[in-house]
């Protein structure tokens, strides 16, 4: 990237909040942004210059695109013909419809859920697992159907025997079922955190018991209990490793490996199977490690956010990094903050909103509020970024309404589009929603030839 291209993202930025008239220095609480180096890089980044400007600036690399990138650097670990393959079966069905119907009559003779063959999408976050799990469901289908086009085709058909000897190898079908155990745990973080409401108060939790999830299948689980995140040592062998033999890989993986008979796998051989499998488990808790740093400050400090749930306010000691974070006096800050846990002491089973509106409401004998600190504190936690999901659901948004073919739209028009459906949305209803201040921007006289 260009050193233009930094100062323009980091211009516009300032410009938006100009033109809101929104001081800018004050109100800019958090920054997240996927780990493109021209927006989270070390030197020249757009995240470096706001942070040189706020130096209070909560930057946070989106956590969805941080585990996507785990798992792709994790994969390197284990065979490259696994993921060549899944993609492979794909191509070879894809643009024949005689091919498909083959398959799909096979699917019917063999009483096997007609299905089709899923896209590798490298850039789709979630599309590994749904590959594997479809190609696991149609697996015997699949040999089935690779004998029948070697065997029926005059021919040679290098494609189709490549396929079908990868998939015979005795090794394929447990290793994707060992990825579809491990993707689920991480799949399922993903998609919780590319939800639209507030999640950072629970980023900090939900990422340590996936961490853990992960080394535990290859470290003793008591072991594991023990510690906090930081303070594991995964990827240096100890004690307290599991022998090689009892490295965990999903209950159903496990099943397949020990089915194996000794001529066809060895136990030499599967205990290999299972290091590798370990290799792939270090490797993404590195990742994950290095993507959500565990050790450091910024990441410390999310531990404390989750006292925003009431159940949770009497078990967080105190919110120091909190008020480090937002620049607000310590010490008054824990004063306020023991104050508030002695008054809620039995009284904290409400819903957060409810609670924090009951904080922000009382008053002291002087008429002052009781409590002047903490609801502003909560309202900025409320504001952090923990992702840039909603960012990439607009820029597909803009994508689809913004076309080839309606390449004139103006941008005011296109705002117009994109907050009715927002409003729609949210109101579950067209007759709940007021359009009468849209109309204007949706006027066709937008798309008139100048």
């Amino acid at each position: 990237m260009t050193d233009a291209t930094h100062k323009g993202l980091y211009t516009l930025i300032k410009n938006f909040f100009n033109t809101h008239k929104i001081p800018y220095r004050e109100n800019l609480v958090g920054f997240a942004s996927d780990a493109a180096s021209v927006m989270m890089g070390k030197e020249n980044s757009v995240s470096v210059k706001l942070k040189a400007d706020c130096p209070q600036l909560f930057v946070m690399k989106c956590i969805c695109h941080s585990l996507a990138r785990a798992v792709t650097h994790a994969l390197k670990k284990l065979p490259s013909y696994l993921e060549e393959t899944a993609s492979a079966i794909y191509c070879y069905l894809r643009y024949s419809s005689k091919r498909q119907q083959a398959l799909n009559n096979l699917q019917v003779i063999l009483d096997i859920p007609e299905h089709r063959l899923l896209k590798l999408h490298k850039i789709r976050w979630l599309s590994l697992e749904c590959v594997i799990k479809r190609i696991i469901e149609q697996y015997s289908t699949l040999i089935t159907y690779f004998e029948y086009e070697i065997k029926n085709n005059k021919k040679e058909n290098e494609s189709a025997s490549k396929i079908l000897n990868n998939l015979k190898n005795p090794y394929t079908l447990i290793y994707y079922e060992f990825l579809s155990h491990v993707l689920h745990l991480v799949n399922g973080r993903n998609a919780e955190f590319q939800a639209e409401d507030t999640k950072i108060h629970l980023l900090h939790t939900k990422m340590e018991t996936l961490f853990k999830s992960i080394i535990e299948m290859y470290i003793d689980e008591n072991h594991v209990d023990m510690y906090d995140a930081e303070s594991i040592n995964f990827n240096e062998m100890t004690a307290d490793w599991l022998p090689k033999s009892n490295i965990q890989i999903g209950p159903t993986a496990k099943a397949e490996l020990n089915s194996l008979s000794p001529a066809t796998a060895s136990a030499e051989d599967k205990l290999k199977f299972r290091v590798v499998c370990r290799d792939f488990l270090i490797e993404l808790a590195t990742q994950i490690d290095m993507r959500f740093p565990f050790k450091t400050r910024g990441i410390k400090m999310l531990r404390e956010l989750a006292f925003i749930q009431p159940e949770n306010l009497k078990n967080t000691a105190d919110i120091t990094e909190v008020a480090h974070q937002f620049g607000y006096d310590v010490t008054l800050v824990h004063t306020e903050f023991k104050k508030l846990k002695r008054f809620f002491k039995s009284n904290t089973e409400m819903r957060a909103n409810v609670f924090w509106s009951k904080v922000e409401s009382l008053k002291d004998a002087n008429g002052e509020p009781e409590f002047p600190l903490m609801p502003q504190i909560v309202r900025k936690i409320k504001l952090l970024p923990h992702a840039s999901a909603n960012c990439e659901r607009v820029f597909s948004s803009v994508n689809l309404n913004k076309t080839k073919t309606r390449n004139r739209m103006e941008t005011r028009s296109l705002c117009g589009i994109l907050r009715s459906k927002s409003l729609i949305r949210k109101k579950k209803s067209v007759f709940q929603v007021n359009f009468k201040p849209m109309l204007k921007m949706l006027s066709s006289a937008k798309y008139e030839f100048n």
